[in-house]
């Protein structure tokens, strides 16, 4: 029984082979060419090449493949306008594109001219809409995150141009994006308007309090939540600290709750507290998983969430981890917790095992049962929850 257990994000994993797709069939039309003879057709077709490198163990590689690629409508569009090939960045020509490329993510959308040259990318699974967003700005000159930074590096400085392309540079790693967002906020005398609210929020780091934008929006977070909303600021803020305590190692406990009393005064505490469970996680030996079991069931004790990924990660480590009835009880609780946040097929799978370990027969096929009618409708591999469906029907 997969499950995707991370406490902050959630990959949905697929397990489906990466074949290439036929020419008659939804989607894209992807060609089973060389790097070389790629680059022929690219040329022969005045056309870009769009590359999916992925590699076999990438967990949103194969939603991305499941979920987006044989939309009708995102072939419709990759098939006019690119060259599309799929490369393994662990085999054959992959290893060396991935050199010259820098592919490090995956996975990474890469739009490669016919002369071999970067002329657009993207990081990471998107929404099909999204994916055809990325094609349509890899299609246009004005938009190619790699035709902006020519400009940019020969001089050019218009304020619009710099504020697309800190947006383009952002979603491609093409430039140096705090810089040229440095130098479009130069240009501005006005931070306040709202198209330079919406930009600094969507421009500020995720993992860098120090950085002069964070700061920014913490210190005019009213006006921001005002404008952008404030769930929506709040969880960037959070993040921010998350990953900052991440970047820099920071294992101090006292240090972590007084980062985030320093922006939330008032849940501080709630949120070190589910720091502190994540590094527990991890925690190995029989004495480290109890002390972990412990701390999880004192926040729960004393915090509720809304957030659905916490319950059901925490719920799941519980399942994989302990026979003890008291812990199975409480896990099961996160699990329901969880599914009514938001029912998908990874809780409601959760919640089924978990009911199968306490005996609990009805409500575990139930869960089971959802489970699986989730799975089947996300394209999901639900094979081990059938099975599990099996064992709490023969209780």
């Amino acid at each position: 029984m997969t499950q995707m257990k991370n406490f902050f994000a959630f990959l949905f994993f697929i397990h489906l082979s990466f074949a290439i797709i036929a020419q008659d069939s939804a989607g894209i039309q992807f060609q089973d060419l060389s790097w070389e003879k790629a680059l022929e057709a690219a040329q022969d077709g005045d056309k870009i090449i769009f590359v999916d490198a992925y590699t076999t163990w990438c967990g949103p590689c194969k939603w991305m493949n499941a979920n987006v690629f044989p939309v009708d409508e995102v072939g419709e569009f990759y098939n006019a306008n690119f060259v599309n090939i799929k490369l393994d960045m662990e085999k054959g020509e992959g290893v060396e594109f991935a050199r010259k490329y820098s592919v490090r993510a995956y996975p990474s959308l890469l739009f490669i001219d016919a002369d071999g040259e970067l002329v657009h990318q993207g990081v990471g699974s998107r929404a099909p809409s999204d994916f055809v967003a990325l094609g349509e700005a890899a299609v246009d000159p004005n938009r190619q995150a790699g035709a902006l930074k020519r400009k940019y590096d020969a001089g050019e400085r218009n304020p619009d141009f710099l504020r697309n392309f800190a947006k383009a540079s952002q979603e491609s790693n093409i430039g140096n994006t705090e810089e040229i967002t440095a130098a479009y906020l130069t240009s501005q005398t006005d931070w306040t308007t709202l198209e330079n609210t919406n930009f600094i929020f969507e421009m500020m780091p995720y993992d860098n309090m120090d950085n002069k934008l964070f700061k920014y929006v913490k210190e005019n977070r009213q006006r921001f939540a005002t404008t952008i909303g404030a769930d929506k600021v709040d969880d960037k803020l959070k993040t921010g600290v998350l990953y900052s305590m991440m970047k820099n190692r920071v294992n101090d406990p006292a240090k972590v709750e007084a980062a985030f009393k320093e922006i939330f005064p008032k849940k501080g505490e709630q949120f070190a507290s589910e720091w502190n469970l994540q590094q527990l996680m991890r925690a190995q030996g029989e004495e480290g998983l109890k002390k972990f079991m412990n701390a999880a069931v004192d926040h729960f004790g004393k915090y509720e969430s809304d957030d659905w990924g916490m319950y059901n990660s925490i719920a799941w480590s519980f399942y994989e981890n302990t026979e003890n009835k008291d812990y199975l009880k409480e896990a099961a609780g996160w699990a329901e917790k969880s599914v009514a946040i938001k029912s998908n097929f990874y809780n409601n799978d959760t919640a089924a095992a978990l009911f199968l370990k306490l005996k609990q027969k009805e409500k575990g096929i139930l869960y089971a049962n959802e489970a699986i009618r989730l799975g089947k409708e996300a394209g999901e591999d639900t094979s081990a929850t059938e099975n599990l469906l099996r064992q709490l029907n023969e209780l």
